[in-house]
């Protein structure tokens, strides 16, 4: 089944780059949205992308109290070197088997790859946005920042 918005997708508990457990109940305790984007390798051109433009709107998130993790199916140590050369300051999460991906009913690209997909949870735990796009990197950044502003009530759009 497809995740769909109003949805509270299924808990999970995966290494960080550190090799530090991180589960979905965990960074909804912080008390604020939390983004989680799923992308398909480190290393490749748009996913680098995609890594990079959510760490430098970092601060802009915070803002709004919300949490960023990113999940693809790479190693810890890959995670570490990927962290570490872009000082990423959000986790990355190791899923290699896409059990996290199967279990909330995200779609592969091509009937191969891991699809592009970044979620917004509302701090209830629920699907408020959808991002689904392999290619329109920046729309998913956009995307997020406008739902968590929405969810924020915040009416500035100037950042």
């Amino acid at each position: 089944m497809a995740l769909s918005i109003g949805q509270t997708p299924p808990d999970f508990n995966l290494p960080n780059h550190q090799g530090e457990a991180v589960s979905l109940s965990g960074l909804l305790a912080n008390g604020g949205p939390v983004v989680v984007f799923f992308y398909p390798k480190n290393g490749t051109p748009g996913c680098t992308q995609q890594m990079c433009t959510f760490g430098q709107q970092y601060s802009v998130f915070q803002q709004h109290n919300v949490t960023i993790v990113g999940i693809s199916g790479d190693s810890q140590s890959s995670h570490t070197s990927t962290t570490q050369h872009h000082s990423l300051p959000f986790n990355l999460l190791s899923d290699p088997k896409h059990t996290t991906r199967q279990a909330w009913g995200l779609p592969t690209f091509l009937g191969l790859f891991p699809h592009r997909v970044t979620v917004v949870l509302d701090n209830t735990g629920r699907v408020y946005h959808l991002t689904k796009s392999m290619f329109n990197i920046s729309g998913h950044i956009t995307g997020a920042l406008s739902a968590v502003r929405q969810l924020a009530g915040a009416t500035d759009t100037h950042d």
